[in-house]
Parts: structure tokens; C-alpha cells; sequence
């Protein structure tokens, strides 16, 4: 097992990859293919890496928008291609748990 380096998850997430890009999603793009809830939950995994290296405000960021998407994911009933019966429900409501 690796062990957590702070110094590379801050350029990671500082980068072209990194959190500024997430912020930037296109809501309707994600909500064109059934993709609200499941983007909702990789920014969660972003906030999360952000403030296990002290970067708290896109943290903060994150898990608003994240909310945001989450609820209407939940509200339509959203449908992504890869649904699972029952899991993708379960999983769009854990991801509103963390978030909140």
C-alpha cells in the first residue's frame, strides 16, 4: 500500500483534471445522458480529496453542486444507462447523506 502523499494529490487535483474542471461540468450535458447522480458522486470523491489537503473552499464547492445535481437526479428519477435496480436509488441517497 502507498502511502498518502498531500504534495501530489494538491497538484492533481491544482491540474488540468483537478477540481476547477468538475466545477465547470455541463449540467444539462450530464443530465442529457442519466448522468446528474453518478457526477454527483465523483465530486463528492473531490471534495474529499480537497480537504484532506486543505483545499476547503472548492471543497465546499463541490459538495454544493453536488447537492444540486443529486437532488434532481432523485426528484426526476433519473435513469442512467447502467442502472441497477434498487442500488442506483440507494446510491444517489448515500451520496446526498455525504453532501449534507
Amino acid at each position: 500500500m502507498e502511502r498518502f502523499d498531500p504534495l501530489l494529490f494538491r497538484s492533481f487535483l491544482l491540474g488540468p483534471s483537478g477540481y476547477e474542471r468538475q466545477l465547470k461540468s455541463d449540467f444539462r450535458g450530464a443530465q442529457s445522458v442519466g448522468g446528474l447522480g453518478h457526477s454527483a458522486g465523483a465530486y463528492v470523491g473531490s471534495a474529499v480529496d480537497c480537504i484532506l489537503v486543505g483545499f476547503v473552499e472548492p471543497a465546499e464547492r463541490l459538495l454544493r453542486m453536488a447537492l444540486e445535481w443529486v437532488d434532481v437526479a432523485i426528484a426526476s428519477s433519473e435513469r442512467p444507462e447502467r442502472y441497477f435496480p434498487d442500488w442506483t436509488e440507494a446510491d444517489r441517497f448515500r451520496t446526498k447523506a455525504l453532501c449534507n
